[in-house]
């Protein structure tokens, strides 16, 4: 049951960090930007999964004791997530303030009678 708890929680932001990709660079460089994140999350996740497995070996090498277990997947997961919460918290203001300079931007445009198809060209 805490499995499901944990990828509910989680795994909520993988959809709100590509629509801020998709939001913030043109559209000739999402793909790029996409496969850039994608990119960094694999390598996040295979340092995360090899470090696991150190800490398996030094805490339960002989798989003795079924427990450590619960408690070293514990741990990772606390310790990930407390890291990645605040980036995630800083990426949403960050991303709130981007949107409310590009909407200043267009109603300034807007006032002097000026239209533009795009607005991403800040």
């Amino acid at each position: 049951m805490s499995y499901f708890f944990a990828y509910f929680i989680g795994e909520m932001w993988y959809g709100p960090a590509h629509a801020q990709i998709n939001n913030l660079f043109p559209s000739q460089f999402q793909g790029y930007a996409v496969a850039i994140f994608n990119l960094a999350g694999t390598i996040s996740g295979t340092i995360a999964t090899a470090t696991a497995s150190a800490m398996f070996e030094k805490y339960d090498a002989n798989d003795s004791n079924p427990s450590s277990a619960g408690y070293v997947i514990g741990a990772i997961v606390v310790i990930s997530y407390g890291m990645c919460g605040p980036f995630f918290l800083l990426s949403g203001y960050e991303f709130a303030k981007e949107m409310k300079k590009r909407k200043t931007f267009i109603e300034k445009d807007s006032f002097a009678g000026i239209k533009r198809e795009t607005a991403c060209s800040i």
